[in-house]
């Protein structure tokens, strides 16, 4: 095997990780509530928690996740209601 054939196989190996990176980010940003709630309640069954237990940390897992989303988008509008349109910025909105 010469010099080039080692360089394509890291280089393949790159991409390859590459891709299970952005594909892990993806899924755990489509599931992660649900990806939360599960390891909550994993976590709880493991040390040896009863099962109403259990679905009583999923559901707070939960609550506590729709929580944050709910404090992220409040932050989110402030952010946009903190900006006006400026006409001496040519129309752009710039911060009060």
């Amino acid at each position: 095997m010469n010099n080039n054939e080692k360089g394509q196989g890291l280089t393949e190996y790159a991409v390859l990780l590459s891709v299970v990176a952005v594909a892990s980010i993806a899924v755990t940003a489509l599931f992660g509530a649900a990806l939360k709630s599960k390891i909550a309640s994993l976590g709880a069954a493991i040390a040896g928690r009863s099962s109403s237990e259990v679905s009583s940390f999923e559901k707070q897992a939960i609550q506590k996740s729709d929580d944050a989303r709910r404090a992220a988008d409040f932050v989110d509008g402030m952010a946009i209601e903190e900006q006006e349109i400026s006409p001496a910025a040519g129309g752009q909105r710039v911060r009060r």
